[in-house]
C-alpha cells in the first residue's frame, strides 16, 4: 500500500505505508497526518544557535544531517542511528535522541555487531544532548511527538512508525529475535529512503 508521499515503509503490524512528511509550521489536521512546528512551545535557546551538525565528509562536501527521535532512545532511534552511520556514514552525520530517554538496550549493540557495525558511540540521549540543528531531516520513529515538546529545526520532517522492541524486553532469546526483525525492517527502509 502506498502512503501519501508515494513511498513505502513498514508499520509495527507488518503493513506498508509511506513515511509521512510533516510540513514546517502547520498542524495539518486536514491532511490526516500530524505535523509539527519546531520551537512552537517556546524554546528560543535552541533554534539557530550552536554548531552546525553537518560536518564535512572526506569528499569535501557537507554531509546531510539526520536526527532520529523515539520515546526513550533505548531501541528504535539508536538502532536507526547505528544503521545509517554504518551504511552511509560517508554521506550523513547521524544523531538520535528520545523524548524521555532511559538506558540503551544492550540488544541494540548485539544486533548491530552481528552486521559488523560499530555501536560503541551509542547511548541514550535527550534532545538537549544533541546539537540544536538545523538538521536536514528529523525522523520521528513512533506515532507522534510528545505533547509540549518542540522538535529541533529541520528542512524536512518524516514520521515512520516502527514497533517498540524495548517494551517488555528482558534480554531473552525471543527479545533478540524481535530486535533482529526490527533491524532488518529498518535496514530495508534506510536503503530505500536514503
Amino acid at each position: 500500500m502506498k502512503g501519501e508521499s508515494g513511498q513505502d515503509t513498514r508499520h509495527a503490524d507488518g503493513t506498508r505505508t509511506g513515511p509521512q512528511r510533516m510540513s514546517y509550521g502547520s498542524r495539518g489536521e486536514d491532511s490526516g497526518t500530524v505535523t509539527y512546528s519546531p520551537g512552537q512551545t517556546g524554546d528560543p535557546g535552541r533554534q539557530g544557535q550552536g554548531p552546525d551538525p553537518r560536518k564535512t565528509g572526506d569528499s569535501g562536501t557537507k554531509k546531510q544531517s539526520v536526527l532520529y527521535i523515539c520515546s526513550r532512545n533505548a531501541g528504535r532511534s539508536p538502532l536507526a542511528e547505528g544503521l545509517l552511520r554504518g551504511i552511509y556514514g560517508d554521506r550523513y552525520e547521524v544523531y538520535s535522541a528520545g523524548f524521555r530517554p532511559s538506558t540503551l538496550n544492550p540488544l541494540v549493540r548485539s544486533v548491530l555487531e552481528e552486521q559488523g557495525l560499530d555501536s560503541r558511540s551509542l547511548y541514550s540521549k535527550t534532545l538537549q544532548d544533541i546539537p540544536p540543528g538545523p538538521f536536514d531531516r528529523v525522523v520521528l520513529l513512533n506515532d507522534q511527538a510528545e505533547d509540549g515538546v518542540s522538535l529541533p529545526p529541520a528542512r524536512e520532517y518524516l514520521r515512520c512508525s516502527f514497533p517498540d522492541p524495548v517494551s517488555g524486553s528482558d534480554g531473552n532469546d525471543m527479545d533478540l529475535e524481535v530486535f533482529r526483525s526490527l533491524r532488518d525492517m529498518m535496514k530495508e527502509w534506510i536503503l530505500e529512503e536514503f
